[in-house]
């Protein structure tokens, strides 16, 4: 895999998942065939997202596959029909997955079917049906630690209670108020039941639940963050959607995260081991390598990087000086705020300190070793600008 952004699949995905081991993708999408009335309906611009079927369109859920080394993808499930919608998608190991579908037909009750899917060429099987009194959805599923792949899922409806799925069926485990938020972590479930901070823990093998709550020292930042920038007035452009990974900041610090696109809608997710990570812009699912970097020298790289950027101001700020006294008689301004017009940006003098008003250049002995100003840097040194142009880091 190349450190490019590299195309997965191009036609309005909707999700996309890594499997536990990290060779494959797991992606569902729709896509829209047009009739005669349906394209003419979207040449003229009457066509909504509400509305698909009646202008004329026929939208296809499809789950594909994506082979990360091998770089290709194959369709593994088509929606029987338009009302067939997936609510989730969860990988089962390295090879299978488990997905919800949810059916609305008119006339008829609400049918929720969990699906199980395999890359291998093994045909789509019923692992579980649901009945209309009930909704559920998918919470968690297991890392590649655990020998027996399972996901978890809540089942809301006159009792409300935690699931177990594998590729052979489903078991209830426990009964609980509802779900917050739910994850999977050192070998357990871990389940949310209320804004106060109950925990639940579920045994994947068992499906035994005891009210606990996680290790602190388990809870990490998530490595994603998405920001939107609203562009200039005037410029007509649309806010853009950026997508950042953190490293060991958290991700509200500019400072400990990297810019992966500039245009990114809401779905992306991490492979497993770190090593890349997928997400979607403009529908279109993209898969990029990361590279490791030691936090000490990723450190390390930042300082020299903002030395090297301070020295450069900080000579363009020297060499203007030089510019001026030239043109006045060797005398340095009496503000700094004068050597303005010969700076190519203004914004060079931010926190400059001039500390040789109206000096004359002439008289100095060692123009080399005479300060006329400094910029404040980081530990609490500086970066200090000398009589003949030049700047160097001191204390």
């Amino acid at each position: 895999m190349s450190g490019f952004a590299r195309p997965v699949c191009g036609a309005e995905v909707l999700r996309a998942v890594w499997s536990t081991d990290g060779h494959r993708i797991w992606i569902y999408r729709r896509l829209l065939s047009v009739d005669r009335s349906g394209f003419v309906q979207a040449l003229k611009g009457a066509v909504t997202p509400a509305s698909p079927v009646e202008a004329g369109l026929a939208p296809e859920e499809q789950v594909l596959v994506y082979d990360v080394e091998r770089d290709s993808g194959t369709v593994v499930w088509r929606a029987p029909s338009t009302e067939a919608h997936v609510e989730g998608l969860a990988p089962l190991g390295s090879h299978r997955a488990l997905v919800l579908v949810t059916e609305l037909k008119p006339d008829q009750p609400r049918r929720q079917t969990l699906l199980r899917l395999s890359a291998r060429g093994e045909r789509a099987a019923v692992v579980a049906s649901f009945e209309d009194s009930t909704t559920v959805s998918l919470l968690a599923h297991t890392d590649a630690s655990v020998a027996v792949p399972k996901v978890a899922l809540v089942e809301l409806g006159p009792v409300h209670r935690v699931l177990l799925a594998s590729w052979s069926g489903v078991q209830p485990s426990v009964e609980v108020p509802g779900v917050v938020s739910s994850k999977f972590s050192r070998g357990a479930f871990w389940v949310s039941t209320s804004a106060e901070g109950r925990w639940i823990r579920v045994d994947p093998a068992t499906g035994a639940a005891t009210e606990q709550a996680p290790p602190k020292d388990d809870e990490e930042e998530l490595p994603l963050a998405w920001e939107t920038v609203s562009p200039a007035k005037g410029q007509g452009a649309r806010p853009a959607r950026l997508l950042w990974i953190g490293l060991q900041s958290g991700p509200d610090d500019a400072a400990g995260r990297f810019l992966l696109s500039a245009d990114a809608g809401e779905v992306a997710a991490v492979a497993p081991d770190r090593s890349a990570v997928v997400y979607v812009v403009d529908g279109v699912a993209l898969v990029r390598e990361l590279y490791p970097v030691p936090v000490e020298t990723l450190q390390r790289q930042k300082r020299e990087a903002a030395e090297e950027v301070a020295l450069s101001r900080a000579k363009q700020v020297g060499l203007a000086m030089m510019m001026y006294a030239a043109d006045y008689g060797g005398v340095l301004p009496q503000d700094a705020a004068d050597i303005a017009p010969y700076l190519r940006n203004r914004d060079y003098l931010d926190g400059f300190v001039f500390t040789a008003r109206g000096l004359s250049v002439r008289n100095i002995a060692d123009p080399g070793g005479t300060e006329i100003g400094y910029f404040p840097f980081e530990g609490g040194q500086r970066i200090v600008v000398f009589a003949d142009g030049s700047a160097k880091k001191r204390p």
